[in-house]
């Protein structure tokens, strides 16, 4: 699909998306963290359909400024952590914190638009049940046809977390979507620096062009570094595509 404004074009024709959607949108602008959206019901593909017309690749990208995690994307890591969350909504709600947390969501859309069974997810009224369950989900107010509710997670809002018997955000910039500069000081103990986006082998961090060499996975689908350096300093967190990266 490709979004326009009001409107998102497929193939031949023109779809009007309801307004509700921006009014969600301008309500998820207020928020200034950089925590991710999560949009249910889970899809087991990327594709659905709305009873307002549209049907296609999930369009969340292009209707949210928030990044969103709303379809199965067939990346390594990500689509098995994906069906962890779908699993966890629908057999092991004592799970699903958990994965919230791991996965940086502070609010939570169920879109009630969503043609479920044509789809094959979950019936909105039951993903409902699920959440509404959670003490540490609120219900905000709703939307139209969306639902808008808020997580309340134990980790710190943060794409990147250092934890070193305790966990808390560390300060960063996003040069690009393959360049980030992270702020650390006053380090006087080995840590573990955790960067909340998919696992790639091509993801290296570095101090003062030194690599750091022990890269590994965490929470099953997100990027970690032990790192054994003291002081104050900064981190160049680099997606290494191309050798003069």
């Amino acid at each position: 699909p490709m979004w326009y404004g009001e409107y998102v074009f497929q193939k031949y024709f023109w779809v009007k998306v309801p307004k509700y959607y921006e009014e969600v949108n301008q309500f998820l602008n207020k928020d200034s963290s950089d925590s991710r959206i999560l949009v249910l019901p889970s899809l087991p593909f990327h594709g659905v359909r709305y009873t307002w017309g549209y049907r296609g690749d999930e369009p969340s990208k292009y209707i949210f400024n928030k990044a969103a995690i709303s379809k199965k994307l067939m990346f390594d890591h990500y689509a098995e952590k994906y069906d962890e969350l779908s699993e966890a909504l629908k057999n092991k709600p004592n799970q699903i914190d958990k994965i919230l947390d791991e996965f940086n969501v502070r609010y939570i859309i169920l879109n009630n638009d969503i043609d479920w069974q044509t789809v094959g997810s979950q019936s909105p009224g039951d993903v409902r049940k699920s959440i509404e369950k959670d003490k540490n989900i609120t219900f905000i107010k709703s939307f139209g046809n969306l639902e808008l509710y808020e997580y309340n997670s134990s980790l710190p809002l943060s794409l990147f977390i250092k934890e070193d018997g305790k966990i808390q955000k560390v300060n960063y910039i996003k040069l690009s979507q393959t360049h980030y500069k992270v702020e650390v000081k006053n380090v006087d103990r080995p840590y573990k620096l955790i960067f909340r986006e998919t696992f790639n082998n091509l993801w290296e961090a570095r101090i003062q062009d030194k690599k750091i060499s022990e890269h590994f996975l965490v929470y099953d689908y997100a990027n970690g570094w032990r790192i054994d350096k003291t002081g104050d300093y900064e981190i160049d967190i680099v997606l290494k595509v191309w050798p003069w990266d």
